[in-house]
């Protein structure tokens, strides 16, 4: 029996020496593969901080690029405003030269005429409505004395229309 024992005993002491062995080499594998796995996380860091690098400056590009489209776009709205000012300078200036024109022409017929029908309306009205009468008289020689004066007023009216368009200021 003491035969057994001893037999069983270095048994026992072979097992306890592979345990230890096997123990040791999982310590040193776990050790190996935290170091593996460190090397990566910090790999993997790396390279998430450069990523992110590079969409940092791809972004401050793409903003650049917006910023100066964005000018452009202004600048091309104010020449273009400029234009359109230009352009309501002309139609008014076309307008004034008309209005004038067609005041100059026919300005003292459309009073001469619109003193006839007043006269008329007093004629058959016996006077009744002379204030009213005398009123229209009085507004078709203003609206036509406006008329025929309209240069001063249309240029003043396009030099505004200019500077509106244009935001400045003569």
């Amino acid at each position: 029996m003491s035969e057994n024992m001893d037999k069983a005993t270095e048994q026992a002491a072979k097992a306890q020496q592979q345990a230890i062995e096997l123990a040791t080499k999982a310590q040193e594998q776990a050790a190996e593969l935290t170091a593996k796995a460190q090397e990566q996380a910090i790999a993997l860091a790396a390279k998430a901080q450069e990523l992110a690098a590079k969409a940092q400056e791809e972004a401050m590009a793409l903003a650049a690029k917006a910023q100066e489209q964005a000018t452009m776009l202004a600048a091309m709205a104010k020449e273009q405003s400029g234009e359109a000012g230009e352009q309501v300078a002309g139609v008014v200036d076309q307008v004034k030269a008309t209005t004038e024109g067609l005041a100059g022409q026919y300005g003292d017929s459309v009073t001469d005429a619109v003193g006839k029908g007043t006269d008329f309306v007093d004629d058959k009205t016996g006077g009744a409505l002379s204030g009213v009468t005398e009123k229209v008289d009085s507004a078709t020689g203003v609206v036509v004395g406006k008329l025929k004066g309209a240069k001063d007023t249309a240029t003043e009216a396009a030099t505004e229309a200019t500077d509106e368009a244009t935001g400045s200021d003569s």
